[in-house]
């Protein structure tokens, strides 16, 4: 049971995020009819937005295909995910990491089910949440107990950190108050016409250069068997359209290892995947944090600040979040699709940088098929052993 000075359930909370994805987090029931869980940092947090979205979109919560998620744009221009189940309405906003549960029983939804999401998230697939009735009377009345030591340790035990030297807490509610409502009264300005996460086609795609058709690729491919030497040109032509390719397939892996790689050739690899938003599954994109001499980082954000605003939500989910950082520096260099028991590789001695796609720059090229196991043993395991 919560105690009113500190509530199990809130340390269980901050603990579970903290544990997945570096986040601290506080519980705010400042609101009525409003339950929050949003990042002790002022400049919010897009990871924690993308974690919240894992876990309600997991197979054992409410996965993409049972449940009709929304993508709302809010007021002040952020991103907002939104799901409605058992009459209350669950709100991530992906710029902040915020996620607002509200409705009439929101609290009560919280106190008695909250908890089921995140066991389920660490625990084997089993299907997905049940929708459940409203809560009837009796229900109400159980959970009446620690929602008034909720409330009342939240009312008494504001945030000094929100809170001017000369202003009181009653003054600083109503101020907090003032704005929430101020910000409701803006109300959304635009509902997305396209959402992608109830399988609609984006209304525009990026421009890819150079993709050979697919009688084209696997006549490439087909000399790269034995291994030969190919230009620039020619390389970037096979690298580009067999991850086009694999990302345009759902059932298809797709692993990238590089030592390096520059912001124009990760700009192209995240148009690629947007362009497959649908289908694209990037598992692994491994490349050392020193790479381009410690400017990954760098890398990153030129690369985000170049897309649209939604398209810097899929880029985030869908790329960023697959990479890895191995400790130690490797030569290794291949892209893979992997699909059943079998995976296609691409092994070059080219990093994934321009200059390696140049038409006056050779590298060693060779595709091979090998086995799920082969190719654990062989190329995958020697990388993730020094991941952190």
């Amino acid at each position: 049971m919560a105690t009113v000075d500190n509530p199990l359930i809130e340390k269980e909370i901050q603990q579970f995020v903290f544990d997945r994805c570096g986040e601290r987090v506080r519980l705010g029931l400042g609101t009525e009819g409003q339950v929050a869980i949003e990042t002790v940092s002022r400049h919010g947090s897009t990871i924690l937005g993308i974690f919240w979205c894992n876990v309600l979109q997991h197979q054992n919560n409410y996965p993409v295909k049972h449940y009709p998620y929304r993508q709302l744009y809010k007021a002040a221009g952020k991103y907002v995910v939104s799901l409605r189940v058992d009459t209350i309405c669950i709100n991530v906003c992906l710029e902040t990491g915020k996620l607002t549960i509200s409705g009439a029983v929101a609290l009560d939804w919280f106190v008695t089910r909250f908890q089921k999401l995140i066991n389920a998230y660490t625990e084997p697939l089993a299907g997905p949440q049940e929708l459940k009735e409203p809560f009837d009377a009796e229900q109400k009345r159980l959970m009446k107990t620690v929602k008034k030591q909720m409330l009342r340790r939240y009312i008494e035990d504001w945030p000094d950190v929100v809170i001017d030297e000369d202003m009181n807490v009653l003054d600083a509610r109503q101020i907090i108050k003032q704005k929430e409502e101020e910000a409701r009264e803006e109300g959304e300005k635009e509902i997305i016409p396209v959402n992608p996460m109830l399988g609609e086609k984006p209304a525009a795609e990026y421009h890819i250069d150079n993709l050979l058709s697919s009688p084209a690729l696997n006549a490439h491919l087909e000399t790269l068997k034995q291994g030969v030497m190919a230009d620039g040109a020619t390389l970037y032509a096979v690298w580009t359209s067999l991850l086009n390719r694999w990302f345009s397939n759902p059932d298809v892996k797709v692993f990238i290892v590089t030592p390096a790689i520059d912001t124009r050739t990760l700009e192209r690899l995240c148009h690629i995947v947007l362009n497959h938003r649908l289908t694209a599954s990037l598992e692994m994109l491994a490349t050392p944090l020193q790479s381009q001499c410690g400017r990954l980082t760098d890398i990153r954000r030129e690369v985000m600040l170049k897309l649209p605003s939604p398209d810097q939500v899929f880029a985030e989910y869908k790329v960023y979040n697959s990479m890895v950082y191995p400790r130690r520096e490797f030569q290794a260099k291949f892209i893979a699709g992997m699909v059943g028991d079998s995976v296609e590789v691409l092994l070059t001695s080219a990093e994934a940088e321009t200059r390696y796609f140049q038409a006056e720059h050779s590298s060693m090229v060779l595709f091979q098929s090998l086995s799920v196991s082969e190719f654990d043993s062989r190329l995958l395991s020697p990388i993730i052993a020094s991941v952190d």
